[in-house]
């Protein structure tokens, strides 16, 4: 297959356009996860997710629709968890997305109950992204871009802690309650892009490079998002041309491009 379709027929440009709403997306909350190191946070909502989606296929329902309620879910059991003190940040996203990625294999496991190709979710399998995974790609691009540019300030302050975000007056529990349900929205909407098992390819990889080389956080989210867009054009590219699987080839070039601002002097 030639990447020249992506650029000529009507169906393949909606998969590139999918691809590219997913990278901006992913790698503007990517770029807060990181600076609250909270890196592992996504991939850890992205293996919640797999429970929803199996939860879809067995209950009839559209999985990534059920995949956002349950990433959703997840997420702020975590939040819950660390709030009462029943177990660390690092530990409460481990409980919570180990049991979300177990209940998603045991309704896998069930013979006959999940008749999809459970790998084009696990690996990422753009090809197969249609009109709704579109449409679900752009009203999460537009509502990410939206509650970033209004809430700029306030989830600036965050990455610096809660404490400090409610000594300036900001409702710092409410805010990162939204944040969380912003990062589930995002990393399910990434899953038919590079996948479960992949996901920080694009939120965590593209975000990591940029914090090398930006001076701000304007500036950041903007080279994460160049260095996000990069990957999901070369990387489609390569897999076209040697049929190659497009979310791993992806996140192998976001890695490529970590590697490569490697020879750049850090920022001072």
């Amino acid at each position: 297959m030639s990447f020249d379709l992506f650029l000529t027929e009507p169906y393949f440009q909606r998969v590139l356009m999918t691809a590219l709403l997913v990278a901006a997306t992913a790698a503007t909350v990517g770029v807060f996860l990181v600076q609250r190191g909270m890196a592992l946070f996504g991939d850890g909502v992205a293996h919640m997710s797999f429970a929803g989606i199996a939860i879809g296929f067995v209950a009839g329902w559209m999985p990534l629709g059920s995949a956002v309620l349950v990433a959703g879910l997840g997420a702020l059991a975590v939040q819950a968890l660390q709030r009462r003190g029943w177990a660390r940040s690092d530990a409460a996203l481990g409980i919570v997305y180990t049991s979300s990625l177990a209940l998603g294999v045991v309704l896998v496991s069930r013979r006959g109950a999940v008749p999809v190709d459970v790998e084009s979710y696990l690996f990422g399998n753009l090809l197969l992204a249609g009109e709704r995974e579109f449409l679900l790609a752009a009203a999460v691009c537009l509502l990410v871009a939206g509650v970033v540019a209004v809430l700029w300030r306030p989830f600036l302050l965050l990455c610096f802690g809660e404490e400090r975000a409610r000594v300036q007056g900001l409702p710092a529990a409410a805010l990162n309650t939204l944040f969380t349900l912003l990062t589930a929205l995002t990393v399910v909407a990434s899953v038919r892009v590079v996948g479960v098992l992949l996901v920080s390819g694009l939120l965590i990889v593209p975000a990591s490079a940029a914090g090398r080389l930006a001076r701000s956080m304007g500036q950041a989210v903007l080279l994460s998002i160049a260095f996000a867009v990069l990957a999901v054009v070369v990387g489609l590219a390569v897999s076209a041309e040697f049929s190659l699987a497009s979310g791993a080839t992806i996140a192998l070039v976001a890695t490529g491009v970590f590697l490569g601002t490697g020879i750049i002097p850090r920022r001072t």
